[in-house]
């Protein structure tokens, strides 16, 4: 259908109403792809009248202000089913403007002199709405239904909104997307273009900015759903621009859907600053960092970080919606490296945008550029040359020249400075002696502080300066005059961990600790306490930063330690771990390391805590045993010794005096020899060497002689606990057998001491041969002069006495030593009872055997009694022999005879049963007898 001539239109969702000029013919067209398409044609039989502001009511009606031929303008209604026309309402003052209300169901209404009517659906109902100043003519209206507002151009150029004026010099105005984000665009009659939200349109107030147009210029439509706008200039011709605010409000739409891609291109084509995809949400964009990456393209996302070339293209931005902040451009920067470093297939093409990342930083990061480029350039195979000169051109669009060599400098990496300056323009001649000159400052400290220097980086060079110090503390190891030199100075930290990673080299443990801990380094610290197996420092450091060690690492660690401290014998600190650790598990475990470390006291306590009593009487029952043979072994010892120290000096003394009575010829020939002779001094050094070496095995056996006596002084200390530890668990035979034995020891010891080391020295005294002895300092021997003392003596290690203290009351228990003297006072009782009842037992027969009988007792308390004192003397391994046996059975024939002497003969056979029986016992428990040593036995010990 063609019309010719078109009188007015109405376009909505529905479609495209169009009338032609005639006011019969009504054609209705539809959208389809961007494409107007007929639906219907309707003829409409209204004579002599004119229909005009057409618009749609529903997809079946349309609304259109009616002039009638009485000249009143009338609201109709045009059925497209039926093509009946309705009257709604009709007034006598000409209808600007009608339009159809969704959200109220009313009719909105503006007549020319400036009056704002509603009317209903039904005809009778209206009322005004607003009303303007009487002088006001409107030529221009619009209703925005979702904000019910009715915008209202009057001819002197005045609009208005909802009869309030909004501003006096508008010229034209639109409505773009009648919703709650549209905007109203309007033309002033200073030539701008405004875009007001019209959300804030009341909040509205003109006071600059602005789109400048030409002069004249009136507002013609905009796109829907777009940013086009398209304007009408005075010499007729239509031009298309996109006001900023509209395409800000699109890129919004986008940015919030996470088109970045989209709103990339479209601000690159419209010039509009980019800063806008991080400013609009910048939590948004960095979590989306990777579908940014991947939308944007290479060059647009180079493009991204480069700063935008026009000064004013990041103003047109909304300054209120949007502000700027310090440390944006470095997030967003690090943000964008991160994710092409963690996209390795496109890093290659991509690497331009890394580098940018890295220059447009605050501060430039120019040299981290530059050295994380020659590690990228390690990682490609066959295009690292083309891929080097394409990434120094990059960097050269975005660095000057001069900069990108110093930056160059800065990494300290020289190859990396000859590559950038070979890809510039600059002439080898300028820049080749800078880096031969460079190459030869060693070592690499020293060489970085010449490169701070040549830059002009005084500070970076007193660091390394700083560093170069270092090197030279640790070169010449000046350890100790750096802590003095640098005490409270700002390096002092640096001084301290140097010293103190020396001395943890030198496994000084302590002094690494302590050094660690002043330089904070807690961690450092608790691995040297670990080394030295300082437990308790170790967990008190440990409780102190429990975000440098785990509870498993501790229990882990503190176990080692128990291995190492045990393989050193310290079982007392294992104990000490052992109870920090697990009481409960380790029961067992705590009890031997008590043990081991002789903490009797300390063992019973545990023992009776933790119910292990049996173990610990097991335990003190086998050390009571090694400490009886031991004692017993030194004894031995210290006699033997003795008694060949006493052969040996009478040997020397009778040596002495035949050399004095000149009757010793091969002492005087050795003396005579060393005198005359002048050839023996190689045999003399041979002499000497032998001796020398001899000196140093002898010292070794003085040394344990002397540590013999020593340790059996220091028995004393631990009876101080063992004794009361095997009195508390009943352990009384065992206790008065050790004691026996150390007191019979310990007394051997001192009877033997004044012999060993007698009070006033003679030359027998001395150690060493008699030919040494007696040679003076010019190495001749000199015979004594009746026997006096020699020239010199050199006094040595055997010389002196150790020292041992005397026998203390402190550790020994009275209750152990009553005991031995139990049996000879049970005696007097029996020998009492006899004489008492002597005429009763001497009577008759009976009474002979009894007082036989009471005879025996006597002799078998009268031998324990001797076998008690004896133990006593001599340890408790002593015997009792066929001596002792014979006075204990002279004993009992005095007490029986003194009754009767048949009494006698029957004390001696009752005697002799006893010591039968009691042979038996004692070999069945301490498997040997304890009766009278057989011949055999003697003939053993005589051996020993």
């Amino acid at each position: 259908m063609e019309i010719n001539s078109t009188a007015c239109l109405a376009t909505d969702l529905a479609g495209l109403a169009v009338l032609s000029s005639n006011g019969c013919d009504l054609a209705i067209f539809e959208f389809n792809q961007r494409k107007c398409q007929l639906k219907k044609q309707l003829k409409l039989m209204i004579p002599f009248n004119f229909l005009y502001n057409l618009g749609w009511k529903n997809a079946n009606q349309l609304t259109a202000v009616q002039r009638c031929s009485d000249g009143q303008f009338a609201l109709v209604e045009i059925d497209l089913e039926s093509g009946q026309i309705n009257y709604i309402y009709s007034s006598k003052t000409p209808i600007v403007y009608q339009k159809y209300s969704q959200r109220s169901a009313n009719y909105q209404t503006s007549v020319r002199e400036g009056v704002h009517w509603v009317v209903a659906n039904d005809k009778d109902d209206w009322r005004e709405g607003s009303k303007s100043k009487p002088m006001s003519r409107l030529h221009n209206s619009k209703y925005v239904d979702a904000l019910n507002l009715m915008l209202c151009l009057t001819d002197n150029h005045q609009l208005f909104v909802n009869g309030q004026v909004l501003h006096h010099s508008v010229s034209s105005f639109s409505v773009v997307d009648e919703n709650v984000d549209g905007f109203l665009l309007v033309t002033t009659l200073d030539s701008f273009l405004h875009a007001i939200p019209l959300e804030h349109l009341q909040k509205w107030a003109v006071t600059g900015g602005g789109r400048a147009i030409e002069r004249g210029a009136q507002l013609v439509g905009h796109e829907p759903s777009g940013t086009r706008v398209w304007l009408q200039m005075p010499r007729g011709n239509l031009e298309t621009i996109h006001p900023r605010t509209l395409l800000i409000n699109r890129l919004k739409h986008w940015l919030d859907q996470l088109h970045f891609g989209k709103s990339l291109k479209e601000m690159r084509r419209h010039r509009i600053n980019t800063n806008l995809i991080y400013d609009h949400n910048p939590q948004a964009f960095l979590s989306n960092i990777t579908k940014f990456l991947e939308q944007s393209p290479a060059r647009g996302l180079h493009l991204y970080h480069v700063p935008a070339p026009l000064p004013q293209s990041s103003n047109t931005c909304p300054q209120p919606e949007y502000s700027t902040t310090t440390t944006k451009v470095n997030g967003i920067c690090q943000a964008v490296i991160q994710g092409l470093l963690n996209q390795p297939h496109k890093l290659t093409q991509l690497y331009p945008a890394v580098l940018t990342c890295f220059v447009v930083q605050k501060p430039s990061l120019v040299a981290q550029a530059l050295s994380h480029m020659q590690l990228q350039l390690k990682k490609e195979n066959g295009q690292a040359d083309q891929l080097l000169a394409l990434w120094l051109r990059h960097l050269a669009y975005l660095v000057d020249e001069r900069t990108l060599f110093n930056q160059a400098l800065k990494t300290y990496d020289l190859n990396i400075a000859l590559k950038v300056a070979e890809a510039s323009d600059r002439d080898p001649k300028e820049y080749l002696p800078i880096l031969n000159k460079l190459r030869q400052h060693t070592p690499a400290t020293y060489q970085r502080f010449q490169i701070d220097l040549m830059l002009e980086d005084w500070a970076s060079a007193l660091e390394h300066m700083a560093q170069e110090c270092i090197n030279h503390i640790n070169t010449h190891h000046l350890h100790p005059q750096a802590l003095a030199l640098f005490n409270g100075h700002k390096h002092q930290q640096a001084i301290l961990e140097v010293c103190a990673q020396e001395a943890f080299n030198s496994k000084c443990w302590t002094e690494a600790c302590q050094l660690y801990l002043q330089a904070n380094q807690p961690a450092k610290a608790l691995e040297c306490l670990c080394l030295q197996l300082d437990y308790q420092e170790y967990i008190q450091l440990a409780s102190a930063h429990p975000s440098l060690v785990t509870p498993q690492q501790l229990q882990t660690n503190l176990k080692k330690m128990c291995v190492q401290l045990e393989a050193r014998a310290n079982y007392m600190c294992v104990a000490e771990i052992l109870l920090y650790m697990d009481k409960q598990t380790n029961n067992p475990k705590i009890l031997d390391c008590y043990c081991l470390a002789f903490e009797w006291k300390l063992a019973v306590q545990f023992a009776k805590q933790n119910s292990q009593m049996p173990a610990l009487k097991t335990k003190l029952e086998e050390r009571c045993q090694t400490l009886i043979k031991c004692l017993e072994e030194w004894k031995c010892q210290v006699v033997q010794h003795t008694h060949r120290l006493g052969v040996v000096r009478t040997s020397k003394q009778t040596q002495l005096s035949q050399w004095m009575q000149q009757e010793a010829e091969d002492l005087q020939d050795v003396g005579q020899s060393e005198v005359l002779s002048q050839t023996s001094t190689l045999s003399n050094a041979s002499r000497f060497s032998k001796m020398s070496t001899a000196s140093g095995r002898k010292k070794k056996q003085i040394e344990r002689k002397k540590k013999q006596i020593k340790e059996v002084d220091g028995q004393q200390d631990e009876m101080s606990i063992l004794l009361p530890a095997l009195l508390a668990l009943g352990l009384i035979s065992q206790g008065q057998q050790v004691q026996r034995q150390l007191l019979s020891t310990l007394k051997t010891c001192q009877d033997k001491h004044s012999s060993i080391w007698p009070v006033f020295v003679e030359p027998q005294h001395l150690p060493g041969p008699l030919f040494e002895i007696y040679r003076c300092a010019d190495g001749i021997v000199r015979m004594p002069v009746e026997g006096t003392m020699p020239q010199r003596i050199q006094i040595e290690d055997e010389m002196v006495a150790p020292q041992v203290r005397a026998i203390s009351d402190k550790w020994r228990l009275k209750i152990f030593e009553i005991l031995c003297r139990r049996s000879p006072c049970v005696d007097h009782p029996e020998y009492g009872l006899g004489q008492v009842f002597k005429e009763y037992l001497s009577a008759n027969r009976q009474g002979t055997l009894v007082a036989g009988g009471l005879g025996s007792l006597v002799f078998t308390f009268a031998l324990t009694a001797i076998s008690n004192f004896k133990m006593a003397n001599q340890g408790p391994v002593a015997k009792a022999g066929l001596f002792e046996a014979g006075i204990a059975l002279l004993i009992a024939v005095i007490a029986s005879g003194a009754i009767h002497r048949v009494a006698i003969t029957i004390c001696v056979l009752f005697s002799g049963v006893l010591l039968f029986f009691l042979n038996g016992i004692s070999h069945s428990r301490y498997h040997q007898t304890s009766g009278p040593a057989t011949s055999a036995q003697t003939q053993d010990k005589k051996k020993k």
